[in-house]
This record gives C-alpha cells, sequence and structure tokens, in this order.
C-alpha cells in the first residue's frame, strides 16, 4: 500500500490549520475547568437513563430461571410442524441459527410461539435472560392481579 503515483503533498490553507489548532486548544481548555468543577464525568449508575426500564426488567434469580424452564414445556418439533402444514417455511432456531429438524425437542413460548431448540432456550435463561431471544417479549405472562 501506498500513496497514489501522482501524490506529492497537500495544501492545506493555514488559516485552516490555525482555526483547527485553536478549535482543540479552546476545547482542552473547556474540559479543564470542567473537569475541575467534577462536571465532566457522568454518573457510574446508569438509574438515570430509562427509569421505566428498570421497573419492567430485572434480572432473574437461578431459581426463577428454573421456574421458566419448568413452566415451559418440551415438545418435539413434529407436534408443531404438524399445525403448520400450511406452511413452506423453514423453521430455524434463532439463537443457534440450525434448521429445526422433526425429531428436535424444543420450547414453544407462550407469549409470542416463537419456537427454540430445548438446549438452546435453557442455555438463555441460564445466563439470566428472561425475554425471547427473538422478540424480546417476556417469556412468561405477567402474573395475574388480584
Amino acid at each position: 500500500m501506498g500513496f497514489p503515483m501522482g501524490f506529492r503533498n497537500i495544501d492545506i490553507p493555514r488559516s485552516l490549520l490555525y482555526t483547527a489548532s485553536a478549535m482543540a486548544y479552546i476545547n482542552n481548555l473547556i474540559y479543564f475547568f470542567l473537569s475541575l468543577l467534577t462536571l465532566s464525568r457522568l454518573p457510574q449508575d446508569d438509574s438515570y437513563l430509562w427509569p421505566e426500564f428498570q421497573e419492567i426488567h430485572s434480572p432473574i434469580s437461578p431459581t426463577s430461571g428454573e421456574m421458566i424452564k419448568n413452566s415451559l414445556p418440551v415438545i418435539t418439533f413434529r407436534i408443531v410442524a404438524e399445525k403448520l402444514t400450511d406452511s413452506e417455511e423453514d423453521f430455524g432456531c434463532a439463537v443457534c441459527l440450525s434448521s429445526l429438524k422433526e425429531d428436535d425437542e424444543i420450547r414453544e413460548l407462550c407469549n409470542c410461539n416463537h419456537i427454540f431448540h430445548r438446549n438452546c432456550l435453557d442455555k438463555w435463561i441460564d445466563n439470566y435472560q428472561d425475554t425471547c431471544p427473538f422478540c424480546r417479549c417476556p417469556l412468561l405472562p405477567p402474573p395475574e392481579q388480584s
């Protein structure tokens, strides 16, 4: 690699160079004064970003992960394929990206009806995920409020 054959040098006007240098100097000066006032650092906590998101989404514990696994039944893809005989679409697991075969054990989610290999979804849940890997809706419906 290198520069093109006809390349010699670039003529940049001195006024442009002086302007860029002055802007960099002003930027450093502003940053210096803000750091003296400790205003240049953002809070380490992300709670100020999306308070409504924190109310909805909380990390799941290993026990609730086991509860989610127990709530989602394991079936074979053959059962789902019989319901979808009209469709000629090739269904695949969105976690491992491989096609589903008739004998594969799968879990069908109750909220969004997406299907995944049982092992793939179990690993997803073991990584403290409580939403669908494909559409991000909750794996289980919210508890009924009385």
